[in-house]
């Protein structure tokens, strides 16, 4: 079973246009784990090179399956956090 966790939102970088909750606002990421094993993490601002970024981590998750070899299909489940 694979899950792809992200930590992210489609906002612009900096700005908060979508009204998301606090702990979307930087930073973004995302891990991806197979049947509990951690297979790869990577954090959005590593790869795109803007520092704290808000933006929706489609690099880190990108990397994530190339880690693995697998693509989206092949997810189970998806994990995110949302504030209030």
């Amino acid at each position: 079973m694979y899950i792809l966790g992200i930590n992210g939102s489609a906002n612009p970088v900096h700005e908060n246009r979508y009204d998301v909750g606090e702990g979307n606002n930087h930073d973004s990421s995302a891990a991806l784990l197979h049947n509990g094993e951690v297979l790869a993490i990577y954090e959005e601002e590593r790869l795109n090179r803007i520092k704290h970024t808000n933006k929706w981590p489609c690099l880190a998750i990108n990397a994530c399956l190339d880690v693995a070899g697998i693509t989206y299909d092949q997810l189970d489940y998806f994990s995110f956090n949302l504030t209030e």
